[in-house]
């Protein structure tokens, strides 16, 4: 069924193969969508959202406010659309809700999620992990943070921001861009941008970095507080923190590492491919 109140009036359709609600007279409204016991498809933009599987299609236009949800079974699907303006978008394993000028699109219970940032406009997006063991994977033009129950994805935004603080072994991976890419490195988060991208990884517990693609890319590694150790042999150059976490560096030119925070910190070089800047009181072993 579907059903459409406001003041003074309540209409409602039951048993309708398609539902078409049009929210074009003004105010501010709201939609609400509900799933299946099957495996549905959810697909909103600003202008519309519609929501449907193997015996109902429901669409909802004009609306400020749409939340759909997925709680009565199969394996849910999720798309979210940009606008033409800067948007934000924010997904748990829970749920995902992205929004703008004029706009309010959230998708809670759905398997998988995917947002798309191609309209326009300088976007964000903020992915959130599970208490289980969750990895995040970070590209120039696409992002996603998936674990055993959810799996939230983004393309095309700006700016990702990955926090790993609900628990588990989480573990993040970063890729360059063909052009110079910059990668920073400390204890507590790690970043790596470039011309069109800037990509954000903070408490993972196990850091990789990929300079494959091309350019000039560098990376500069921050020690902790503790005992860290520094290992470079090849294209590879892996800082050990003291309490057991770690960041790992592949085929960049030129990394620099710096030993300022405190610490008995502690470096073993085999021969490398790259460049090494030390900084501070390294012992070698």
């Amino acid at each position: 069924y579907a059903c459409l109140s406001g003041s003074g009036f309540y209409n409602r359709a039951e048993g309708f193969r398609y539902v078409y609600a049009l929210a074009n007279a003004g105010g501010t409204d709201a939609a609400t969508l509900y799933g299946s016991a099957g495996n549905d498809t959810l697909l909103a933009r600003p202008e519309y959202t519609y929501m449907y599987g193997s015996s109902f299609h429901n669409c909802a236009e004009g609306f400020q406010y749409v939340n759909a949800y997925a709680i009565t079974g199969g394996t849910d699907r999720a798309y979210l659309r940009d606008s033409s303006g800067n948007d934000a978008f924010v997904a748990t394993p829970a749920y995902a809700n992205l929004s703008g000028s004029g706009f309010n699109n959230r998708a809670d219970g759905f398997r998988y999620v995917y947002a798309q940032s191609t309209a326009g406009g300088t976007d964000a997006a903020v992915l959130h992990d599970s208490v289980g063991n969750d990895a995040y994977v970070a590209t120039p033009t696409s992002a996603r943070l998936s674990g055993s129950t959810f799996h939230n994805q983004v393309d095309g935004f700006r700016y990702v921001y990955a926090h790993a603080t609900a628990g588990g072994m989480d573990q993040a991976t970063f890729y360059d861009s063909a052009g110079n890419d910059t990668l920073l490195a400390r204890p507590e988060y790690t970043y790596m941008y470039g011309s069109s991208f800037h990509n954000y990884a903070g408490g993972f517990r196990q850091v990789y970095a990929h300079a494959t693609a091309g350019g000039t890319d560098r990376a500069y590694l921050r020690d902790s507080v503790g005992d860290d150790r520094l290992n470079a042999a090849g294209d590879l150059a892996q800082l050990i923190y003291g309490d057991g976490s770690s960041v790992s560096v592949y085929g960049f030119v030129w990394v620099q590492a710096a030993s300022v925070a405190g610490g008995t910190d502690t470096k073993h070089v085999e021969t490398i491919d790259y460049v090494l800047s030390t900084i501070g009181p390294w012992v070698d072993v």
